[in-house]
């Protein structure tokens, strides 16, 4: 005969302020980054004020944990010329959406209003 017995495991996390060292219930993580490094501390979001004039940029680097940066990505022109297009359509009645794809009957509208009227299509 085989006996099992089963088990728990209680798992607990406590946050501590990387500035003040006390313990914190609201924690903001604030970041900078440096030389293609991110360096991050947990601050007392009750508090954010007072601890982030209590640390100076030298020092979140110093005790901050690394994270690696993430590249900024930019939005493609088509997504800037769609936006343009959508606002363009609201402003003359047209059915379009808040969001999602721009139907290309509106861009194209849009492409023919630009020219007509000598505005960069871009």
């Amino acid at each position: 005969m085989v006996r099992t017995m089963d088990m728990a495991i209680i798992q607990s996390v406590e946050y501590t302020s990387d500035v003040s060292h006390e313990r914190i219930t609201n924690v903001v993580s604030v970041g900078v980054v440096y030389e293609g490094k991110q360096y991050v501390v947990d601050l007392n979001g009750d508090d954010i004020d007072t601890e982030l004039d209590m640390i100076t940029l030298k020092e979140v680097i110093k005790i901050g944990r690394e994270e690696s940066a993430r590249q900024i990505r930019r939005g493609s022109v088509d997504a800037e010329l769609h936006r343009k297009a959508r606002l363009w359509a609201i402003d003359n009645d047209m059915a379009v959406g808040q969001r999602g794809i721009v139907p290309q009957e509106i861009i194209d509208a849009y492409k023919e209003y630009c020219e007509k009227e000598g505005i960069p299509f871009e």
